[in-house]
């Protein structure tokens, strides 16, 4: 089958609801190879693309922005984008730069967060980070303060605006709360169920 997947490029911000429909299926293929909850991975891919403002994956960049994408190596298509997103969060190739990293990979390091519970760390590699030495329980909150914390963004999913409960200056409450704002109505603890949308050819 040829390649038919399309995606948002037009500049203009997306309704929550919008941008599921449209990137929903590659997040929940991201999630089922990463193992990342679904939400969390489409909070992310909301965040960076300026709610969708920003065309995620054609032609430069893969859904989180990250490492290795842009100008200097463009994508084909969203479907390259999301496989080298999905090989970003799973190989080595992305360096968790949080000082408790221990070598593992992002996906490992946000799922062992999830189910041991986190503690913010002290630094990653762009300084100090928000709310050093706040403890999560195990769960959403805390993959979401590793994903803040593990040097993904130097933004660390941070905003003074968008405090969560009385953590209001740690990394990673953007994305907590951006759940509870735009996606409560999906579980914090779904994971994907399939592989690459049949779009991808």
């Amino acid at each position: 089958m040829a390649f038919t997947c399309s995606t948002n490029g037009g500049g203009v911000e997306l309704s929550a609801s919008t941008f599921e429909s449209i990137y929903g299926k590659y997040a929940d293929w991201a999630s089922y190879k990463t193992g990342v909850p679904y939400v969390m991975i489409l909070i992310m891919w909301y965040h960076e693309s300026g709610k969708g403002s920003q065309n995620i994956n054609t032609p430069y960049n893969n859904p989180a922005n990250a490492y290795g994408s842009g100008p200097a190596h463009p994508y084909a298509n969203i479907c390259v984008g999301v496989t080298d997103f999905i090989n970003l969060m799973t190989g080595t190739n992305f360096k968790v730069s949080a000082v408790d990293a221990n070598g593992r990979s992002a996906s490992k390091y946000i799922k062992d967060a999830i189910a041991n519970g986190y503690t913010l760390p002290a630094s990653n590699r762009y300084g100090s980070i928000p709310g050093a030495g706040t403890y999560y329980p195990p769960g959403f909150g805390a993959g979401c303060a590793a994903m803040g914390a593990m040097g993904w963004a130097e933004s660390f999913y941070y905003s003074p605006g968008s405090a969560v409960g009385a953590i209001p200056s740690a990394a990673g409450n953007i994305l907590q709360r951006w759940w509870e704002v735009f996606y409560s109505s999906i579980s914090k603890t779904k994971i994907g169920t399939t592989l690459a949308p049949s779009c991808c050819g």
